[in-house]
């Protein structure tokens, strides 16, 4: 995991409230996009924009390959 791309997800989490959620998740998923498949917090960071802007149910199973992934520390 790069700081640069660290940094790219909290400068998105942090303009959540000035974007509509169409442009927020298709920059989130264009961020995730550039992790491999099996990225745990890429998952958990694509699940929490869908949960954050409505689809907590396509949430869920990327929540939960994340967990099986081993996601580790605090996100």
């Amino acid at each position: 995991m790069t700081p640069n791309w660290e940094q790219q997800v909290a400068e998105l989490w942090a303009s959540l409230a000035d974007q509509n959620a169409d442009d927020f998740l298709a920059r989130m998923k264009a961020l995730v996009a550039e992790r491999p498949a099996n990225d745990a917090a890429a998952l958990f960071e694509h699940a929490s924009a869908l949960e954050s802007t409505g689809h907590s149910g396509l949430a869920v199973p990327l929540y939960q390959q994340a967990l099986a992934l081993c996601l580790a520390g605090v996100r």
